[in-house]
């Protein structure tokens, strides 16, 4: 060991490392940046249960819920973790020039008590996720949190294992200590062929403390495919990029021109460098998660349907129903392009009841038999408020219904005045929409239902608001508000005009006659 060869214990004042610990820099009630030393013995480090309760020591305010205080708790860590991993940075080149056993021991406990509390902190998040249902802004948080946390972890290893060749007894040649990673993606997410990214994969190269580097090449993007393209088909453009010098960070946003035949595919990274010394490397990143690239709009149902399963279940054939609820408001996020931190509507908490309902029998788990028979009627709508013309803003505005059953509806209209309407989802016709109206008549029964017809929507020019502004009798909608915060809605009365002449919608036409047939009107009144 190189502790015990003469000359290398040197006498005199001696150092000690700062030590990291929940007391230390990375503890949340002090601030980023005001780190300083602590004795040699260091607490404990926060157990999972104590991320998530409600704490003093996150700075937030007393009312804030136990699952937001966890997070913000969890990221004032990882914020006061880059400045832990940069003194230590420094340290442990002081160390390895200078080996002591003192110091080499101060700095070897403080690397353990970090790794202990960066284990807790991406072990906490993952329970987070799979026990509590969460707002959007609260889901895309952890999210990039677990990216976050994942890559210092990648830092600490190679710091942990440069320190650590001091007292191994190595006879090879030296080992150089580098890592490339994925820091940022925007995965599991499904792309088009001929479409760059929205959102960018950043991958950043890691380093030793004591290693330099001396050159670096392009970073190049590796896929990986279920369905291997044919050969020599080019797959991606803008497929390698420079990496920036300060932060060895490259930022891709690369276009696919190839789909990937609704099968699951990859990416990593790869780039080659020469460190200080000469040793040259070539070093590959994680796999990013999973995504699907199509060719058509029309694909998108299934595809998104696949790469939701594979990201709920994995290789297992159950998940917890809460974290299925998270990962379905991920994606729905997705298809309704929408801001994941600032959604115009995302899915309220009585829309995941209803689904919990009706089609998981408000069991605590989903199987896969059950979500693909919730995928088969959900999805269809999803592919609607995508793709079909003014449906995705009529969503975001609250011109379409929240998803309920008809009983619903009935409930909700019951003490209206004649005129009062509402657009939802049909229960039985997966991606098919009902009209719920109020008229007063001999039968008795005041809220009418009316399948809308394929006829009635996708005819020239002919959209759902001009088929809507058509209906004279069709006075007010029901329109819906969501709160982001609690996650519920509530409702208003408004006149039809006000919000329908945006889409440029005509004035209605004639009176047509109404009939019913199989519990539906087959016309509507005019």
């Amino acid at each position: 060991a190189a502790f015990r060869r003469p000359g290398l214990l040197r006498a005199g004042r001696r150092r000690r490392a700062p030590r990291v610990g929940p007391a230390g820099a990375c503890h949340v009630g002090r601030p980023a940046g005001s780190y300083r030393p602590r004795p040699p013995r260091a607490p404990p480090t926060p157990s999972r249960a104590s991320y998530a309760s409600a704490s003093s020591a996150s700075g937030g305010p007393t009312h804030v819920d136990p699952a937001s205080s966890a997070l913000i708790q969890i990221q004032a860590s990882q914020i006061g973790h880059l400045d832990a991993l940069q003194r230590m940075r420094l340290r442990q080149r002081e160390v390895l020039l200078k080996p002591q056993q003192e110091t080499f021991q101060a700095l070897s406990e403080q690397q353990d008590a970090l790794k202990r509390q960066i284990d807790d902190e991406l072990r906490a998040l993952l329970e987070l996720t799979h026990n509590t249902l969460l707002p959007p802004a609260e889901i895309r948080k952890a999210f990039l949190l677990q990216q976050q946390i994942f890559a210092q972890s990648m830092q600490l290893e190679l710091y942990r294992q440069e320190l650590q060749q001091l007292v191994r007894q190595n006879t090879g040649p030296a080992r150089c200590f580098a890592a490339l990673v994925i820091v940022e993606q925007p995965m599991p997410i499904v792309l088009t062929k001929g479409k760059a990214m929205d959102e960018p994969i950043v991958a950043q190269l890691l380093l030793g403390a004591n290693e330099q580097l001396q050159t670096v090449s392009q970073v190049k993007v590796l896929l990986a495919m279920d369905n291997p393209q044919a050969k020599g088909q080019k797959s991606l453009e803008n497929d390698t990029e420079s990496m920036d010098e300060f932060h060895h960070t490259a930022k891709f946003q690369p276009k696919f021109l190839q789909g990937t035949r609704k099968s699951l595919a990859t990416a990593k990274f790869a780039v080659q460098v020469t460190l200080q010394g000469g040793a040259s490397l070539t070093l590959e990143s994680n796999s990013s998660q999973p995504f699907i690239v199509i060719t058509n709009e029309c694909q998108y149902e299934e595809a998104d349907g696949v790469l939701l399963r594979s990201d709920v279940f994995g290789q297992s054939n159950e998940a917890a129903w809460t974290a299925f609820a998270n990962k379905l408001q991920r994606a729905f996020m997705r298809g309704t392009r929408q801001d994941p931190v600032k959604p115009q509507r995302a899915l309220s908490r009585q829309e995941l009841n209803y689904f919990h309902q009706k089609f998981f029998d408000n069991a605590a788990s989903v199987t896969v038999k059950k979500y693909d028979a919730f995928w088969a009627w959900f999805g269809k709508g999803l592919q609607k408020l995508r793709y079909q013309r003014h449906l995705c803003h009529m969503w975001q505005a609250g011109i379409l219904f929240n998803f309920t059953t008809r009983e619903g509806v009935d409930a909700a209209l019951m003490n209206q005045q004649a005129g009062t309407f509402l657009v939802r989802f049909s229960e039985r016709h997966a991606g098919g929409f009902v009209v719920g109206y109020v008229m007063d008549d001999a039968s008795g029964s005041r809220v009418k239902h009316y399948l809308i017809q394929d006829n009635d929507v996708y005819a020239a020019k002919k959209t759902l608001p001009d088929f809507l502004m058509e209906r004279s009798s069709f006075a007010r909608f029901v329109q819906v508000l969501h709160d982001s915060n609690s996650g519920n809605l509530r409702y208003r009365l408004v006149d039809k005009e006000l919000v329908l002449e945006v889409f440029g919608c005509k004035k209605p036409p004639p009176a047509v006659a109404a009939f019913v047939k199989d519990g539906y009107q087959t016309k509507t009144p005019e």
